[in-house]
């Protein structure tokens, strides 16, 4: 008899269905006992009780084969364990005796579930038969070129062109990169405008389609899964798709924004860099409400720095403010010639 599994693991259908049929057995025990009605709650005490006794008949049985070097059990390594635990084993053929002459209930077998189907997944190449010392049970090895071998095509060929030519990709790449990261951050005007312009018509025109098929292919299978509940008798709330949509004014635009498109705006931008190259866009100038401290900074940052370094001390409690310049102290060459 099968019975829960500990704490450590969950349990799973297979366990609640042995359980089920542990608690009727448990009932008719109790019936042929006399009983006409039990309570719940003593009904769950004794499956826990009986299932507890088990659960120790079943390990101390174990501990019997495993200490007789064996890996399979016998009646004796099940006898001794009834021993052990204090069972009056003297007792068993009479009461086995007692039991097939008066006969017991019989329970009846628990229904075959329905196992839904899955899916097979994807698998490259065949797998490998299992050894004789793997049980069936377990799953099936994982495709072979995750763990036997993986082949790798294509070595990297150590030459001063190839160097070359991979750092010219990699420079390229992230000039292409920067450009247009700019475009996304900054205004920009196009130099084919009108071309542009209606890119963005066929782009907007085909994210409007698809918000339109997806929320149709939505409103199916909403209405399939009330069909379904109420198919099966249970109460329901039906909903209507036009009613919702009247009542949502925002269900075309927030729905498919938030749960459905959210890569969409990834796809424009590809569609778009793809018709209207980045060399057709020119970046707005910026304008500086204070273009003499910018250049200034810009000068700062631009020249060498020279002359003596002063060290802020703790004690100021600010930080250095970059629109400063440190004072130029005089060259000894600049001081001779000002005496001469």
């Amino acid at each position: 008899m099968h019975s829960l599994p500990s704490t450590s693991y969950s349990p799973t259908v297979a366990d609640y269905v042995y359980r089920r049929v542990l608690r009727q057995a448990i009932a008719a025990i109790c019936k042929q006992a006399g009983f006409e009605a039990i309570e719940a709650d003593v009904l769950e005490l004794l499956t826990h009780m009986i299932n507890s006794y088990i659960n120790e008949l079943a390990a101390t049985t174990r501990q019997m084969t495993e200490h007789a070097g064996r890996t399979i059990s016998t009646p004796s390594d099940t006898i001794m364990a009834l021993v052990d635990l204090g069972t009056a084993v003297s007792d068993l053929p009479a009461f086995l005796k007692e039991t097939t002459s008066k006969g017991s209930l019989v329970i009846a077998p628990p229904r075959a579930q329905h196992v839904p189907h899955t899916q097979q997944q994807l698998r490259v190449g065949s797998s490998r038969p299992r050894p004789s010392h793997i049980p069936d049970w377990l799953p099936p090895f994982p495709d072979p070129h995750t763990y036997v071998r993986t082949d790798i095509s294509g070595e990297p060929e150590p030459s001063y062109e190839k160097a070359r030519e991979g750092v010219a990709l990699l420079y390229r790449n992230t000039v292409m990169s920067l450009k247009d990261f700019v475009l996304r951050t900054h205004p920009s005007i196009s130099l084919f405008d009108l071309h542009k312009q209606r890119i963005l018509k066929k782009i907007a025109a085909a994210a409007a389609e698809r918000t339109r098929q997806q929320q149709t292919r939505m409103m199916a299978s909403i209405e399939e899964d009330e069909q379904k509940t109420m198919t099966n008798g249970a109460a329901t709330e039906v909903y209507d798709a036009e009613q919702s949509k009247t009542l949502d004014p925002e269900f075309s635009t927030t729905i498919p924004e938030k749960f459905f498109f959210e890569e969409d705006d990834e796809k424009e931008i590809s569609l778009l860099q793809a018709e209207v190259p980045t060399f057709g866009e020119i970046i707005e100038p910026k304008t500086s409400n204070e273009p003499y401290l910018d250049s200034l900074l810009f000068d700062l940052q631009s020249e060498p720095a020279f002359g003596i370094k002063t060290k802020v001390s703790e004690d100021a409690g600010s930080e250095v403010n970059p629109f400063l310049r440190s004072p130029k102290m005089p060259s000894i060459l600049d001081d001779d010639l000002m005496h001469e």
